[in-house]
């Protein structure tokens, strides 16, 4: 699961649509899950304001690093 808002979330909790919740119900049904959150620099690249366009090219550069690094952390997850 990819989390770009590190988990947070803005429903109320008994919905179960938080994080938490949906990984509770995919594991308990038997799957395998792999949580995702933005690291660091990922965070910095998307400023106060994840909607402004003008850090798309440096949020995408982030996300790109971020995603070769974790490529060859969960290989074994995706085989």
């Amino acid at each position: 699961m990819l989390s770009p808002f590190g988990g947070r979330f803005r429903t109320p909790a008994e919905w179960g649509m938080n994080l938490a919740a949906q990984v509770d119900t995919l594991r308990s049904a038997g799957g395998e899950v792999e949580t995702i959150f933005p690291d660091a620099d990922s965070v910095t690249a998307f400023g106060a304001n994840m909607m402004d366009l003008r850090i798309r090219p440096r949020a995408a550069q982030a996300g790109y690093h971020q995603g070769a690094a974790l490529a060859v952390q969960t290989k074994d997850f995706w085989h």
